[in-house]
């Protein structure tokens, strides 16, 4: 039997990485266990 999920209080706004595109932007990402990541892209104009 496996274990119950556990809560987790992340946020994106203090990312575990930032990841910064070649030209503009960057994607911040959040991990949330061994399983789940989830990131933000931020794209620049132009």
């Amino acid at each position: 039997m496996e274990a119950p999920a556990s809560i987790q209080d992340k946020n994106l706004d203090t990312p575990d990485e930032t990841r910064e595109f070649v030209d503009k932007g960057k994607m911040d990402v959040v991990s949330l266990g061994g399983e789940v990541t989830v990131g933000r892209g931020i794209f620049e104009p132009g």
